[in-house]
C-alpha cells in the first residue's frame, strides 16, 4: 500500500509540474530543435503563469525568451512579435537597473535578432 500511495504522489507531483518546470524542458527542446514538444511545454506553462509575477522573475524571463523564440521558428509572427517585444522590454529594464536579465547572453542576442527579423518583415 505505502509504494502505491508513493507512485499515486509522484504521478500527481509530476502532473501539476510547476512553470518553470515546463519552462525548462520548453528551453531544453527549442535547444534541440524539437519545436512541437517546446510549443507544447510553453502552452502548458502560460496556462499556469499568473499574469502578477514580477518582470525580474526568472520563470517569466525565461517564458517569454524561449516561448517567443519557439513561436518565431514556428512561424507565428503575432505571438512572437508580442513574447519577444516583453522580452527585449524586461531585458533592457534588467541591464538598466543593474538586475540580471535571467537568460544567458547568446538567448538575448537571438531574441534580438528574431525581434529585429519580426519588426522589419511586413504584417500578412
Amino acid at each position: 500500500m505505502k509504494t502505491l500511495t508513493r507512485v499515486g504522489f509522484l504521478v500527481t507531483l509530476l502532473a501539476g509540474c510547476t512553470p518553470g518546470a515546463n519552462i525548462q524542458t520548453a528551453a531544453d527542446a527549442y535547444r534541440r530543435g524539437d519545436l512541437e514538444t517546446a510549443a507544447r511545454e510553453c502552452r502548458s506553462a502560460g496556462d499556469k503563469l499568473d499574469d502578477h509575477v514580477p518582470s525580474v522573475d526568472s520563470t517569466r524571463a525565461r517564458y517569454l525568451a524561449f516561448c517567443g523564440l519557439v513561436h518565431w521558428k514556428r512561424g507565428e509572427r503575432e505571438p512572437a512579435l508580442e513574447l519577444l517585444s516583453a522580452s527585449k522590454h524586461d531585458i533592457d529594464a534588467a541591464k538598466a537597473n543593474g538586475e540580471p536579465a535571467w537568460i544567458g547572453p547568446d538567448v538575448i542576442a537571438e531574441v534580438e535578432r528574431a525581434l529585429a527579423e519580426l519588426q522589419a518583415a511586413p504584417k500578412r
